[in-house]
């Protein structure tokens, strides 16, 4: 499939309708899509985005074959208790994308690592201290009962608060654009503020580009590990 016009035609092959019957479904002109299909017209953005809605994919898969992350990632944690965490990374992540395509570039501005040590508690205390001292630069308290507006300026990290169901505080989702912090809503302080802090410790070490969801990391009995869970090697602000 080397163009937009394969994906789309394997598209209508994998609905199981005809053609007739996807235009119907989608409410688009027959003859336009077949002029489309054909190379005769440029389909356009609404007609694309029609398309990947109904089809549960990307338009920039159908533009260009891949999918970003956020994307393969909603279905993997599909039917999990992240699902609707992960659905509101993948929003947030795809708006700072597409402001970024637009010249609106995420400010996002991580702490250096300067350390020699090897040990990763040891490098979490270092990068610890150096997101503290960023904190002091910018005259920033630490007690603030704001640390979410805090990380936002501090590092320009985007943090959402929101309910997300029972059993699960939050995750950290990472791309080459976007940073996004996604944390529960919740009746305890210190356990939003902990979340918090360990999401952005998972961005500021750089663990990779990717998804970190946590389950109850507040409590270590109760803690259980998600699919592609990943452990940061810092304990900020907490």
């Amino acid at each position: 499939m080397r163009t937009p016009r394969d994906r789309i035609r394997s598209l209508i092959v994998d609905s199981g309708l005809s053609q007739a019957a996807f235009s119907a479904d989608l409410g688009l002109d027959p003859t336009k899509l077949s002029k489309s299909l054909s190379g005769a017209r440029r389909f356009t953005s609404v007609e694309l985005a029609q398309i990947a809605d109904r089809c549960s994919v990307t338009v920039d898969w159908i533009l260009t074959g891949e999918e970003p992350l956020m994307a393969t990632a909603a279905r993997a944690f599909a039917g999990s208790s992240p699902e609707r965490a992960v659905a509101e990374a993948a929003r947030l992540v795809e708006l700072r994308e597409s402001a970024a395509r637009l010249g609106y570039p995420q400010e996002w501005r991580p702490v250096p690592l300067r350390t020699s040590r090897t040990l990763a508690y040891e490098q979490g205390t270092d990068l610890a201290a150096e997101a503290s001292a960023r904190l002091a630069a910018l005259g920033l308290d630490v007690v603030t009962p704001d640390l979410a507006g805090l990380i936002e300026a501090a590092f320009g990290a985007d943090v959402a608060i929101t309910s997300l169901g029972d059993g699960f505080d939050g995750l950290a989702a990472s791309t080459p654009k976007a940073k996004v912090i996604v944390v529960a809503v919740s009746a305890v302080p210190y356990r939003q503020r902990f979340t918090l802090a360990h999401e952005l410790g998972h961005l500021l070490s750089g663990d990779d580009q990717g998804i970190h969801a946590d389950e109850d990391i507040y409590s270590a009995s109760g803690r259980k590990d998600p699919p592609r869970f990943g452990r940061t090697r810092s304990r900020l602000l907490s």
